[in-house]
């Protein structure tokens, strides 16, 4: 139980080195301390010993442990299943000395573009890339894309709502006045973290008036058109570049089938490499148009179809149809731990129906993008049940994951959340 100190009075409170200023404290219970010693930016509830000093919701709040040693201070939530997020470490002062938000997610932002910098992105084949990472670049709830000189911000935290004048200033800061900023929300996770529905609502609406012209992007060398301000996500998955590189590679002379396709990048990357023929299948009318423009302004074609991506297998299967190569891409099946038990039997399904679709000799190429199986590590065990079903043997040529640039703290290994793998099938 978290015992919260109302007395206690601002003269009480601890006072940052350098600041001159007194900060509500968090104390973390005994015995759990070293999780956050270790890194780990993510305070549960169930972590908390106690709050003094009144908090009120987002506000900086230092972070230490029973004996009174701190930890690193962060922004209180709370109404969030993560008391507190922490955005800077007591080993990495003077790193947030200051307590200030601007000046570390500034500091944090210079660091992610140098890691990028070091794996080569941007360059002249590719302008699209993964930024800031979550957790991975130390930002809890925070998620940034670029494309060309646009910024593509995901905001999924609380906190970052609250200080997002200060966020705003601190990337034009880091990019520079020549990139423009689009703000996106994470609508379901900012309602889990204390965000109102109505307030969620409204900023939905605003997103959704007077939205510009696509922007067009490059990527591996091939070009697409996205919208940051309505597209999924902030408007592409860059995570799945290195996957889409692979099947470039591996498409000469094969029939490619692309199932839930969304704007044609393994398409686009098939027909790039030399395929024989690609189909691209989405239920999203948009999604299909998006691929069709994305082909036409690569000069490549892909054959794209409007359907429902189980009762178009379902009825290709009928048909008796195969293809050299299937890729599966579904969406999220399983937000969380709880729903992976009956994600699992639809995984099974897509990757079965997909498995009959494969001429023998083929590859499949499935993904999952629900972190609760990468975690719980099921993945490779849940193709080898559809397999069985369909009485098609398999063989893992090759493990998938989300490109470099989505990089992963090891304090935090729950920041993975993209596991495929390239199948062989006799």
């Amino acid at each position: 139980m978290v015992a919260s100190s109302a007395a206690a009075s601002a003269d009480t409170l601890p006072t940052a080195a350098g600041t001159g200023k007194s900060y509500p404290t968090v104390t973390i219970a005994k015995g759990k301390a070293r999780l956050f010693y270790d890194g780990n930016p993510l305070v549960f509830g169930g972590a908390v010993a106690a709050v003094t000093g009144r908090p009120a919701q987002c506000d900086v709040v230092e972070v230490k442990s029973d004996v009174g040693k701190l930890i690193g201070w962060g922004v209180f939530n709370a109404e969030s299943m993560f008391r507190v997020r922490i955005l800077a470490f007591a080993s990495e002062e003077p790193l947030g000395a200051s307590r200030d938000i601007g000046c570390v997610v500034e500091a944090r932002v210079r660091t992610a573009r140098a890691a990028r910098a070091a794996i080569g992105l941007p360059s002249a084949a590719t302008d699209a890339y993964r930024c800031v990472n979550g957790e991975g670049d130390r930002l809890s709830g925070l998620v940034v894309d670029v494309f060309g000189t646009t910024v593509g911000v995901s905001s999924s935290a609380l906190w970052v709502e609250s200080h997002r004048p200060a966020v705003e200033a601190a990337l034009r800061r880091a990019f520079g006045d020549e990139y423009a900023i689009v703000w996106r929300l994470s609508d379901g996770r900012l309602q889990q973290d204390g965000w109102g529905e109505e307030e969620a609502a409204e900023e939905a609406g605003a997103e959704r008036a007077d939205v510009p012209p696509p922007l067009q992007i490059t990527e591996l060398g091939l070009k697409y058109y996205v919208q940051p301000h309505i597209g999924q996500k902030t408007g592409f998955y860059c995570d799945q570049r290195e996957n889409r590189e692979a099947v470039r590679r591996l498409a000469a002379g094969k029939t490619v089938l692309d199932m839930f396709c969304y704007s044609g990048g393994f398409a686009l990357n098939a027909a790039a490499g030399g395929a024989a023929a690609v189909t691209a299948v989405d239920s999203s009318q948009g999604a299909v148009d998006a691929g069709a423009a994305n082909a036409e302004a690569n000069g490549l074609r892909v054959a794209f179809e409007k359907a429902d991506a189980l009762k178009w297998m379902e009825a290709a299967v009928a048909r008796g149809e195969k293809y050299d190569m299937v890729i599966l891409d579904p969406p999220k099946l399983a937000p969380n731990k709880k729903s992976l038990p009956r994600a699992l039997g639809r995984y099974r399904r897509i990757n079965a129906l997909g498995l009959q679709l494969v001429a023998p000799g083929g590859l499949l190429l499935t993904f999952s993008c629900s972190a609760a199986m990468t975690h719980g590590g099921g993945f490779v065990d849940m193709v080898r049940g559809a397999a069985l079903q369909v009485a098609r043997p398999v063989t893992l040529l090759r493990a998938l994951s989300a490109a470099a640039d989505h990089v992963v703290n090891p304090a935090y290994p729950e920041g993975a959340y993209l596991t495929g793998g390239v199948f062989f099938c006799p």
